[in-house]
C-alpha cells in the first residue's frame, strides 16, 4: 500500500487546516464573536484541593460594572468543556458564567465519588469562588447543575442559602429549603417515577401527589423565595446538555429570576455551531494520524517496520459470514452483562481509580478471549485456515520469530503520532480554549495524573486490540484477503461500529411509550451513542496500518493510546 509522498503532505496540511478552522468557529461562538472573554482559572480551595473552572466574562464588565453571575456544574463524567452550551449561552446574556470542574473531574483534583456528600462534588467551594470575584452582582447569584453537578449545586445552596437567587436542577432532585428552584427531567431521570421522590416532590410543590403538579407551571413567586416548576422533557438523561429544549427551559427560569442585562429569547440559540465547529476539529485530528503516519513511515528509522502482506488462510465462504456474525454479535450483546460482572471484579482501586473505564476495559478484553477462541477453532477444529501460522495473523515474521525490535518501533511510531497530536491540541487549547470533541467523547489535555493513570488501562487495552487485528486482518479478511483497502475498511466498520445502536429502541422505546424501561443498562446506556464514533476510529486506523506495514502492531498500539486518551481525559477519577 505505497502512497505519493507529495500527496501524503497535502493530506497533512488538509488536516492541520480543517482541525484550524473548526476550533476557530468553536471559539468565535464560544466567546459570542469576541463578545465575551473566557478564562481558564485555577484555584485551591478550602481542603487543599485544586481546582479548575472556565470563567466567562461579558465585555463592558468590572468592578465598576459588575454583572449578575451563574455557576454552572455538569454531570458525572462530564467536564467543564461539555457544559459550555450553557455558559456561552447565559454569557450571551450578560451574566458572568462560573463552569466548574467538580472533584476528580476534568482539570481539578480529588476522587469524586468517595468524597463525604456534604462537600457535594466541591459545589459550596465554587460558589465561594465565585462570589470571591470583584465583577460579579452579589446579590443576583443563579446556579445550574445536571445530574451529580445537580447534587453539587443543591449542597452550595443548602452550604450558603444567602449566597444565591435560583437555580436550576436537571436529573437531579429537590430540597424544601431552595430558593426559586426549578426540577427539569428526562424519560429515564424518575422525577415522578419514583415512590419516595413522588412523596417528597410533591410536598415541595404543595399538592397532593406528584402526578398533581401542572407541568411547566410556576407555584409560588420569585419575590419571595418560592418559586418553584417542574418540567418534563422527551429526552434520555444524558440528553438533556445537548438538545435545545432544556437549554431554552434554562435560559427562560433564570432570567426570569434574574433579569438579563442582555435579554435575549430563550429560544434564540447558538451553541450547537460551536459543537460543530469541535466536532470539525476532531474530524480533522483523527484523520492527521493517516498521512503523519505515511510520512513518518518513510523515515530510515521507521521504514524497516513495512513488511508484506501476509498471505491469507483466514475464513472463506459461509465460515466468513459466520464469523462477522458472531463478531458483531457477541461483543454487542456482552456489553451490558460483562461491563456489570468487570465492574464487580474490577472496581475502584488505586492501580485502576476509574470505575466505569475499568468495566469497560473488563468487557474488551472479553471480546479478545473470545476472538481468540474462535481462532483456536478455526485452526484447530474447522482446519479452516489451511495450516495458518501467527504470521498469517500479522504477529511475527515469515519464519514463526517475534519481531521484537520492529514491535519496538511500531509503539515509538505510534506514540511519536500520539505525541504529535497531543502537542497540537496543546497550540489550539493554549491559544483557543477549545478541545476535539463530540458530545463527551473528546481529546482533551491530560493532568499528570491522569498521564499516569492511563498506562495500566494502556496494556489491556493493547492486548484487546492486538487480538482485534488478528481477527480482523488474519482470519476476517474479506473476499479471500483480495479486496480494495476502501472495500476492506468500509466492512471492518460495519463489523465493529454501528450495531450497538440496536440497543436504544430496546432501552428507550419502552420509556417514550410510558411504560418503564425493559432493563436498567446502568451507567453504560448513557454512553451508547459513543461505542460506534469510538470503534469507527479504531476499525480504520487498524486497516490502514495494516495494509501499510503487514502487522497490527502499529494499529494497535495507536488505536489504544487514542482510545485509552479519550476516556482517561473525559472521566470522573472515582
Amino acid at each position: 500500500m505505497n502512497g505519493d509522498p507529495k500527496r501524503e503532505w497535502k493530506l497533512l496540511v488538509i488536516a492541520l487546516v480543517v482541525i484550524l478552522g473548526g476550533s476557530l468557529l468553536a471559539n468565535a461562538i464560544n466567546t459570542v464573536g469576541g463578545s465575551v472573554d473566557v478564562k481558564d482559572v485555577r484555584w485551591v480551595g478550602s481542603y487543599g484541593t485544586y481546582f479548575s473552572a472556565l470563567l466567562y466574562i461579558p465585555k463592558g464588565v468590572s468592578v465598576e460594572n459588575p454583572a449578575p453571575a451563574v455557576l454552572v456544574i455538569g454531570g458525572g463524567d462530564t467536564n467543564r468543556e461539555a457544559m459550555q452550551n450553557w455558559s456561552l449561552e447565559l454569557a450571551r446574556r450578560g451574566y458572568v458564567v462560573l463552569d466548574f470542574d467538580k472533584f476528580g473531574e476534568g482539570y481539578s483534583e480529588g476522587h469524586g465519588r468517595k468524597w463525604p456528600r456534604d462537600l457535594g462534588s466541591g459545589g459550596p467551594e465554587a460558589l465561594r469562588y465565585l462570589h470571591s470575584l470583584d465583577i460579579i452582582d452579589h446579590d443576583n447569584v443563579a446556579m445550574a447543575g445536571h445530574s451529580m453537578g445537580s447534587s453539587g449545586i443543591v449542597r452550595a445552596a443548602l452550604t450558603y442559602p444567602d449566597d444565591y437567587e435560583a437555580m436550576v436542577i436537571m436529573g437531579g432532585s429537590l430540597d424544601p429549603a431552595l430558593k426559586n428552584a426549578a426540577l427539569v427531567c428526562g424519560i429515564d431521570d424518575g422525577c415522578i417515577l419514583r415512590e419516595q421522590r413522588n412523596k417528597s416532590t410533591a410536598e415541595i410543590f404543595g399538592t397532593e401527589n406528584a402526578e398533581s403538579i401542572e407541568v411547566g407551571k410556576v407555584y409560588g413567586s420569585f419575590e419571595d423565595g418560592t418559586a418553584k416548576a417542574m418540567y418534563l422533557i422527551r429526552y434520555p438523561h444524558a440528553m438533556t446538555i445537548i438538545t435545545a429544549e432544556p437549554v431554552r427551559i434554562l435560559l427562560n427560569w433564570v432570567q426570569e429570576a434574574i433579569p438579563a442585562p442582555n435579554p435575549i429569547a430563550p429560544s434564540n440559540q447558538i451553541w450547537l455551531w460551536k459543537y460543530f465547529g469541535a466536532l470539525i476539529a476532531m474530524v480533522g485530528f483523527v484523520f492527521l494520524f493517516f498521512p503523519l503516519g505515511a510520512i513518518l513511515l518513510r523515515t530510515p528509522f521507521f521504514k524497516t517496520i513495512i513488511k508484506p502482506l501476509p498471505e491469507f488462510k483466514g475464513f472463506t465462504g459461509k465460515s466468513w459470514w459466520l464469523g462477522a456474525v458472531l463478531t458483531v454479535v457477541v461483543p454487542v450483546a456482552s456489553l451490558f452483562y460483562m461491563a456489570t460482572v468487570s465492574s464487580k471484579i474490577l472496581p475502584a482501586s488505586n492501580i485502576f481509580p476509574m470505575g466505569r473505564i475499568s468495566s469497560i476495559m473488563g468487557w474488551t478484553v472479553f471480546g479478545a478471549v473470545v476472538s481468540i477462541i474462535l481462532m483456536l477453532i478455526n485452526h484447530y477444529a474447522l482446519k479452516g485456515d489451511r495450516d495458518a501460522t501467527a504470521y498469517n495473523y500479522g504477529l511475527t515474521d515469515e519464519n514463526g520469530k517475534i519481531e521484537w525490535c520492529n514491535i519496538g518501533k511500531s509503539f515509538l511510531l505510534a506514540f511519536s503520532l500520539f505525541g504529535i497530536g497531543y502537542a497540537v491540541l496543546v497550540l489550539i487549547y493554549r491559544w483557543l480554549l477549545v478541545d476535539f470533541r463530540v458530545f463527551e467523547v473528546s481529546f482533551r489535555l491530560l493532568t499528570p495524573t491522569r498521564f499516569r493513570i492511563m498506562f495500566p488501562y494502556l496494556i489491556f487495552w493493547i492486548f484487546s486490540y492486538i487480538v482485534l487485528g488478528a481477527n480482523l486482518h488474519g482470519l476476517m479478511r474479506p473476499k479471500d484477503g483480495k479486496a480494495s483497502f476502501w472495500r476492506e475498511l468500509i466492512i471492518n466498520i460495519i463489523l465493529l461500529a454501528p450495531f450497538y445502536y440496536l440497543w436504544w429502541p430496546l432501552h428507550y422505546a419502552p420509556l417514550y411509550a410510558g411504560n418503564p424501561e425493559l432493563f436498567a443498562g446502568g451507567y453504560m446506556k448513557y454512553w451508547l451513542w459513543a461505542f460506534p464514533p469510538t470503534l469507527t476510529i479504531v476499525a480504520s486506523i487498524s486497516t490502514y496500518y495494516y495494509r501499510k506495514t503487514g502487522r497490527v502492531y502499529v494499529g494497535a498500539f495507536l488505536s489504544s493510546l487514542l482510545v485509552v486518551w479519550t476516556m482517561i481525559a473525559g472521566n470522573m477519577i472515582d
